[in-house]
């Protein structure tokens, strides 16, 4: 039975995977450095050892209407590279997990939840599997 380990509220909704697509490299660069910034002021202390074995669920709460399963989990790209290990050109890795493939991840799952405009957010949660 997994068990949560981290929990913690990034202040705007992920960029869909259109919107990121489209992002000049260098704005990428920025994007995930800010993230990770965000991210770290989210599960400190940063952990010692990376989880081997998890499940991640992230509910994206925005306004408009539902984006398409490929926006919605094209999203989350960003993030998995900032939960990673810093290896080779992931410099802002933070070793929350292993990596970002089906060995390590067991479960991913992408929510979209409506709010009304001003009260965007992103939820994320890992397990320990």
């Amino acid at each position: 039975m997994p068990s949560l380990v981290y929990n913690f509220r990034l202040a705007k909704p992920l960029p869909l995977f259109n919107v990121w697509e489209r992002l000049h490299w260098r704005a990428k660069a920025r994007f995930k450095k800010a993230l990770a910034w965000e991210v770290t002021i989210g599960v400190h202390p940063l952990p010692k050892h990376a989880l081997q074995t998890c499940e991640i669920e992230v509910d994206r709460v925005s306004f408009g209407t539902e984006p398409d399963r490929d926006g919605l989990y094209g999203s989350v790209k960003g993030l998995l590279d900032t939960l990673t290990l810093p290896i080779g050109r992931k410099k802002t890795g933070l070793g929350i997990i292993a990596a970002d493939d089906s060995a390590c991840i067991k479960k991913l799952t992408i929510n979209h939840l409506p709010c009304k405009r001003g009260y965007e957010h992103t939820k994320v949660r890992i397990y320990s599997v």
